[in-house]
């Protein structure tokens, strides 16, 4: 298990980055604030749980800040599933 709280700076607010197995599933619970500053632990995390070619859970849910860097990691490096909507997205004009 990786627990990563930290303090970045003294406005910055904290983050957590924690792995642990669940079965047959990894879960990586990511918190807190995610930005340019806590972008390679992030890297270091991802490269450690995917090359294991388990299947992994990304729990998203304790994010408070997620910036473009960040997110396009996470998009880039995982395939990501979501729930089909129940309607088709419509265009608003």
């Amino acid at each position: 298990m990786l627990v990563k709280p930290t303090a970045l700076g003294k406005v910055r607010g904290l983050y957590g980055i924690e792995v642990r197995e669940h079965g047959a599933v990894t879960v990586v619970e990511l918190r807190g604030e995610l930005d340019l500053f806590t972008l390679s632990d992030l890297r270091d995390t991802l490269s450690r749980v995917l090359v294991s070619m388990r299947p992994t859970l990304l729990d998203l849910s304790g994010i408070t800040f997620l910036d473009l860097a960040s997110a396009r990691e996470l998009a880039v490096r995982c395939r990501l599933y979501l729930p089909q909507p129940p309607h088709p997205a419509r265009s608003v004009t």
